[in-house]
């Protein structure tokens, strides 16, 4: 290898484009302090020209900033060798230099993996003893296939999850849910993260056994709990706070007791009335046992007056106080009003 100066002009770029060639603030510290890392060459041909195998971003600014100011076009250039060789000679070199001293997406990995295949008109066998990809990208690659090549590189111009993007793809649900994730993974609110709640939710042997529209109520509730957020930080603080000291922090109760009425709420939208066939006498004398702890715990709820409002000629009614007392029997558990 060795570092040469050549002129922009002279530089041939014929290999597979990047996905996401953002280059506004490459351009700027270019402008700034000039080229710091050299464009990496093979060449030259019999025409003198170079042939680019890294550094397309930089190609590209380059060739931006001396296009409208006409700065000087010489370039610093780092000849990895002298022989040109064929496209598919340039493109399987670019891989390896990319796959081993640099990070870049997995979708142009996959892409440079699909155009050495093509190009040399390989067998997987064949392309994956030229390219010797990593275990992890040989099963990414056999995956990727499955899904629409023009999707896959509308995600990876996104820069977003091409690992969400193979899950919702091979996810048993309608059109119309499939449009709303791949919508949410184009604006890249639809994270890797969010892809391994759902696969773990699409390989669960009873979600095919749901309706579509339980189907789409079990998706939100997933991405609801993928991921850690400020608010699970809340509650997770507050559950122990309001279980020592509730009256020392009554600017937080009220954020709380929305969450245990939802919580609940929630829970009691569970439970069908058929589930009772199921139930061992263990588990019944479980939920005996929670719901007279709960009773207990919530039992000034009922010692209030309630106020019944309503228009025209009705009057506001006031309720007597409630008072009610709960008795465990050997049928069950009952409440009693006195």
């Amino acid at each position: 290898m060795d570092i040469l100066e050549v002129s922009l002009d002279q530089i041939v770029w014929d290999l597979e484009n990047r996905f996401h060639p953002d280059i506004t603030s490459l351009k700027e510290n270019i402008q700034q302090v000039g080229l710091l890392t050299p464009l990496y060459v093979v060449g030259p041909d019999k025409q003198g020209k170079y042939y680019l195998i890294d550094g397309f971003r930089r190609y590209t600014a380059l060739k931006e900033i001396t296009l409208y100011n006409q700065k000087s076009k010489i370039v610093k250039v780092l000849r990895l060798k002298e022989i040109v060789g064929t496209k598919l000679e340039r493109e399987t070199l670019r891989f390896h230099l990319h796959n081993t001293s640099k990070r870049i997406i997995g979708a142009e990995i996959q892409n440079a993996i699909e155009t050495i295949q093509e190009a040399g008109h390989y067998s997987d066998e064949e392309v994956i003893e030229v390219v010797q990809p990593k275990p992890s990208q040989i099963k990414r690659m056999k995956k990727a296939r499955e899904i629409d090549k023009s999707l896959r590189d509308e995600v990876a111009a996104k820069r977003a999850s091409q690992h969400s993007l193979g899950v919702i793809y091979n996810m048993s649900i309608p059109a119309k849910q499939f449009s709303r994730l791949y919508d949410l993974l184009l604006d890249r609110k639809l994270t890797g993260t969010d892809g391994d709640a759902l696969n773990k939710l699409d390989k669960h042997p009873l979600f095919q056994e749901l309706t579509d529209v339980q189907k789409s109520r079990s998706i939100n509730k997933t991405l609801q709990q993928a991921r850690f957020t400020n608010k699970e930080a809340e509650l997770i603080i507050l559950s122990e706070i309001m279980k020592e000291a509730p009256n020392d922090y009554m600017d937080n109760s009220w954020h709380w007791i929305n969450y245990l009425t939802s919580s609940l709420t929630e829970i009691s939208s569970y439970i069908h009335p058929d589930i009772e066939l199921s139930a061992t006498n263990l588990q019944k004398q479980q939920f005996r046992t929670a719901l007279l702890n709960l009773n207990n715990l919530l039992d000034w709820t009922w010692n209030h007056n309630y106020k019944e409002n309503r228009s025209g000629d009705e009057s506001n009614k006031s309720f007597l106080n409630l008072d009610l007392t709960s008795e465990e029997t050997q049928t069950g558990y009952k409440f009693r009003f006195h």
